[in-house]
């Protein structure tokens, strides 16, 4: 018997896709960031920007603050080959996965799968070019985030 989309997901599902990246935050805080921890962030922030653009115009300004915020550690880390935030940067970087928060509970499921779907398009020629793309890629983070579980920095179905 198939379930509706909307009763699939679990409420545990639910919390671990708002806290993860806030742990990555905290690792790039204590000075412990690394790349799956930038990635964390990118997504999720990602997801929270096309969510407020579809959504929410009024977090927009926030989520570009937290994007321009993102940006910027990578560009350093380019430069020095070090993970690390301002404390400024920390700051935007934290509210901006506030506003995903609130985004993620506003929105149904469906509207989080549309913008994940966005998300995943708008990066997969990025991801073809270093090799970790494929179309069964693509349609798993899709699934993922709109029906599975995150358990220890990975989401799984």
């Amino acid at each position: 018997k198939i379930v509706p989309p909307g009763w699939r997901y679990s409420s545990h599902g639910d919390l671990m896709l708002k806290l993860i990246p806030h742990v990555a935050l905290e690792e790039f805080i204590h000075g412990r960031g690394g790349l799956v921890d930038w990635q964390t962030l990118s997504f999720r922030l990602h997801l929270g920007a096309e969510l407020a653009a579809r959504h929410a115009p009024d977090a927009r300004e926030g989520m570009l603050r937290a994007m321009t915020a993102l940006f910027e550690s990578r560009a350093r880390f380019l430069q020095t080959g070090r993970w690390d935030l301002a404390q400024a940067e920390a700051h935007e970087l934290g509210d901006g996965l506030n506003y995903s928060d609130q985004l993620q509970d506003l929105c149904t499921r469906l509207m989080q799968k549309a913008a994940c779907a966005a998300v995943v398009r708008a990066n997969m020629k990025d991801l073809e070019r270093i090799g970790l793309a494929s179309r069964e890629h693509a349609l798993l983070l899709i699934n993922c985030v709109s029906f599975g579980e995150v358990r220890n920095r990975k989401i799984v179905t």
